[in-house]
């Protein structure tokens, strides 16, 4: 995990004692401090979440259906219509 120039904050965590004792054998087998152990964990954690919860990821037949869709929509159905007609306008500010 890259150093950065941020200003810095203490994050505190209650954790059981076999959860500590798991945790700091595996920062003992890489060499580094619980801290910077857990602090890489929760960092690649989250950028696989971010990357997870927002990214669209479609096998090709649905990509290709998706594109279709966009490109050519169907025609709106009479009950599309009728609640566009029953919708409040929105002004532009």
């Amino acid at each position: 995990m890259a150093k950065n120039s941020a200003p810095t904050v203490n994050f505190n965590a209650r954790i059981n004692l076999d959860q500590k004792e798991l945790i700091q054998r595996a920062a003992d087998l890489r060499g580094i401090t619980l801290t910077d152990f857990v602090l890489q964990a929760a960092h690649d954690r989250a950028l696989e979440t971010i990357e997870r919860e927002s990214v669209l990821k479609l096998a090709l037949g649905d990509a290709l259906a998706f594109h279709a869709a966009i490109e050519q929509p169907p025609e709106p159905t009479a009950e599309v219509l009728a609640a566009f007609r029953k919708a409040p306008r929105a002004t532009i500010r």
